[in-house]
């Protein structure tokens, strides 16, 4: 390898930064065109409005409406842009661990992948936890030995599919994905006709001014963190890049009409639900389902629990699959132990899923918003890695060839545009520290682990290993793409490129009985 016989002041047992070149024209299918994307971003990213109602119970209505425009516009906008430069500059599955592990080399690219996948798994825990917050809109509530046995109940029927069959999985997120906002689509045409303006000049209720001074600070940090998870993830496209047709077209494209649509998926039900609601300033999440019960009627309120269900299994079975996957390749690269390894006779990583469960069913015992600190304080700081490294590879790397470019020449003006989506990820992860301090233990612990993942790396047990690995992988799937060090990191963190296969043909088949 390179980086082993290097000379000077680089270490003989750290591999060198090896740039993975664009690959040559292949003709092998690519399976996902532009509306297949489109759809993959948008339930990753969203998957629909429940959870977005802590926007305005934080900000009130007028502001909460647009700061979600306002965040589009300062964070979301910047993150597809990017994801868009670099996928056209890196069409080859693997994302942003190659970005910044181009960038930056392999520890960072390690800390990249990781953070990736503890953010991954901390957020299918939110799923069980937010549909039985929804379901307390319509039902009673119970008591915390009660609450706890329901989300754990519903955590396991949501893994069984997992277990199962990886294509089952596939073929039933097709069908979820068709019908997510049917329901919020038919509170927006009832609701409409019945809409009362003045709701939205209808000030926040507390009992002093200085409560309300104290409430402000607290709903600011709320609204932030709430309003990161329901925009923030654009850069999950790219680890599916060596799938995508004719990247250098769908890419920006697809972006941009996802983030429309994702948009327009907040905003819609939110000013209805506005206008039909006086009581906005109590909202958590959920309480779009009491809204459309209470004014669209009891048929509404039960439609939108029971896809609401369905969708939240949806994108649960979405990021369990993939994390998944990416712990097998960890496995298959020696950075994970090696008895979690292996496939059952379904082709699924059993070992894996029960290990995962298990650390969700510790966290489902925590609420919405705690869940929601951790998962984004890891998502906030892999992004805020990315952001750094389009600019790192600006500099670095002029020549890579990039069908699209974010229309800013030179480095300066480059990095005062990110310099605000920077900023707000850097926020974002001390706002979660703030906001719950019961999580930040979890944090740094988790924090700790990554940077003794890279050990293995410092004293040159994974280097050499992991190329020999990645080389047979490729060549089942990729032979065009040669093993080079960052091979390491396409294992870390989709396991090798038979396992992104795995993923993508899955992600191919839902977005196919789409479109």
């Amino acid at each position: 390898m390179e980086g082993r016989e290097g000379s000077g002041a680089r270490s003989k047992k750290i591999p060198a930064p090896v740039l993975i070149e664009t690959p040559t024209k292949s003709t092998r299918p690519k399976p996902l065109r532009l509306l297949a994307v489109v759809s993959i971003v948008f339930f990753n990213v969203s998957g629909g409005p429940l959870g977005s109602e802590g926007a305005v119970s934080s900000f009130g209505p007028i502001r909460g409406l647009l700061m979600v425009v306002a965040f589009a516009f300062c964070f979301s906008m910047p993150q597809a842009m990017m994801t868009a430069e670099l996928s056209t500059a890196f069409p080859v599955n693997g994302g942003y661990s190659i970005w910044v592990q181009t960038a930056f080399g392999t520890f960072w690219g390690v800390q990249e992948s990781y953070w990736s996948w503890c953010s991954g798994v901390v957020d299918t825990a939110i799923y069980p936890v937010l549909l039985y917050s929804a379901a307390q809109q319509l039902l009673s509530s119970s008591g915390c030995a009660t609450e706890y046995g329901v989300k754990l109940a519903v955590l396991t029927v949501f893994v069984l599919p997992n277990v199962f069959s990886s294509a089952l999985v596939g073929n039933m997120l097709t069908s979820m994905s068709l019908i997510a906002m049917a329901p919020f689509v038919a509170l927006c045409v009832v609701g409409l006709p019945r809409l009362d303006l003045s709701y939205f000049l209808l000030p926040v209720r507390t009992l002093n001014w200085r409560v309300a001074l104290l409430l402000t600070g607290i709903r600011s940090r709320r609204g932030l963190s709430i309003l990161y998870w329901n925009l923030s993830g654009f850069d999950c496209a790219s680890t599916v890049s060596g799938e995508v047709d004719e990247p250098n077209r769908t890419f920006p494209l697809a972006l941009f009409l996802a983030l429309l649509a994702i948009v327009a998926s907040y905003l819609l039900p939110l000013f209805v639900s506005v206008g039909l609601d006086p009581d906005w300033d109590c909202w958590v999440d959920g309480s779009l389902l009491r809204v459309a019960g209470k004014y669209g009627g009891p048929w509404l309120g039960a439609w939108m629990l029971l896809t609401s269900t369905l969708g939240n299994w949806g994108l649960f079975a979405a990021e369990l699959l993939e994390d998944s996957y990416q712990l097998l390749g960890m496995v298959e690269m020696g950075l994970a132990p090696a008895f979690l390894g292996g496939v059952s006779a379904r082709d699924t990583p059993v070992r894996i899923i029960m290990l995962q469960y298990v650390i969700i069913a510790l966290l489902v015992s925590l609420d919405f918003e705690s869940i929601l600190c951790i998962d984004n304080f890891f998502s906030a700081a892999a992004a805020a890695l990315e952001f750094v490294a389009l600019i790192k590879l600006r500099v670095s790397r002029p020549e890579l060839a990039r069908a699209y470019h974010i229309p800013l020449s030179g480095t300066l003006p480059l990095s005062l545009f990110l310099s605000l989506p920077i900023a707000v990820s850097l926020a974002v992860c001390y706002v979660t520290l703030v906001e719950a301090a019961d999580s930040a233990g979890i944090i740094v612990c988790g924090l700790l682990v990554g940077v003794a993942l890279y050990v293995p790396f410092a004293l040159g047990w994974a280097g050499e290993m992991d190329s020999r690995r990645l080389s047979r992988a490729a060549a089942e799937v990729s032979p065009k793409l040669a093993p080079t060090a960052t091979g390491a990191l396409l294992g870390f963190h989709y396991g090798s490129q038979r396992t992104v296969s795995r993923v993508s043909a899955i992600s191919s088949r839902r977005s196919s009985g789409l479109f």
